[in-house]
């Protein structure tokens, strides 16, 4: 018995062109399910996730968003059978709904910041003493190795929320859409927006205008168009 590989959901009705495959080359068709339609394609099991698959995933998706608004499914979200599917759908409605609606003529953008150079390592001679083990040897010596760590912490995410603000100002007026995430260094920052097709290029302009000043030279880079994959519910 076969299982089913979601790649995104439409409005109820419309299914993918004539000859479109997906994964393994496997033929993608739509799936009904009340409001919605999803593109599917059939896959005996949930598929690895490498590099071959992933790109068919998202051509599919790519595909979609040409043709309509669409919500990406993530990759690896196999199930077993139609009822698993339409479950899954039907629970989810009310919010699905509401992501197409918010995607409806839009696409997704993206910046990323990196990270300032790291300051040069505290010598050795003021970090806390550790045994052999690297063991911290009595609670006073642990307790500042802590108090210095949350130091470094806290002041990162200062700096990421500053960033964030800052970026947030720039992009008000054509992105009001965000999705925020804190990866580790070398990066500082990862912002995606929902904006409006036919603003990639002033999107663009806004960044570069940001990425000229001296404390972001360097450290911006821009990336899109692509489907809404940060803003799906899925």
């Amino acid at each position: 018995m076969s299982g089913f590989h979601p790649y995104c959901i439409v409005t109820a009705g419309c299914h993918p062109p004539q000859g479109l495959t997906g994964l393994d080359g496997a033929s993608v068709h739509g799936f009904d399910v009340g409001r919605f339609t999803v593109w599917v394609s059939e896959e005996r099991a949930a598929p690895p996730a490498d590099l071959e698959r992933v790109t068919a995933h998202h051509a599919v998706v790519a595909a979609a968003v040409a043709a309509t608004t669409a919500l990406p499914v993530r990759f690896g979200s196999w199930v077993p059978s139609h009822e698993a599917l339409a479950a899954r759908i039907q629970e989810s409605g009310d919010d699905l709904e509401a992501a197409l609606a918010s995607a409806a003529g839009r696409i997704e953008m993206g910046v990323s910041v990196r990270d300032v150079a790291s300051p040069p390592e505290v010598p050795e001679r003021r970090n806390a003493p550790r045994t052999v083990d690297g063991a911290y040897p009595d609670g006073r010596s642990y307790l500042r190795a802590l108090s210095r760590s949350y130091s470094v912490r806290h002041e990162r995410r200062r700096q990421q929320d500053e960033v964030a603000a800052e970026i947030a100002r720039r992009l008000a007026e054509v992105a009001p859409e965000t999705r925020v995430q804190y990866p580790e260094p070398p990066a500082l920052l990862s912002v995606a927006h929902l904006i409006a097709r036919g603003d990639e290029a002033r999107y663009r302009s806004l960044l570069a205008g940001l990425g000229r000043t001296p404390q972001y030279a360097g450290r911006l880079h821009v990336t899109g168009p692509w489907p809404p994959y940060s803003f799906a519910t899925t």
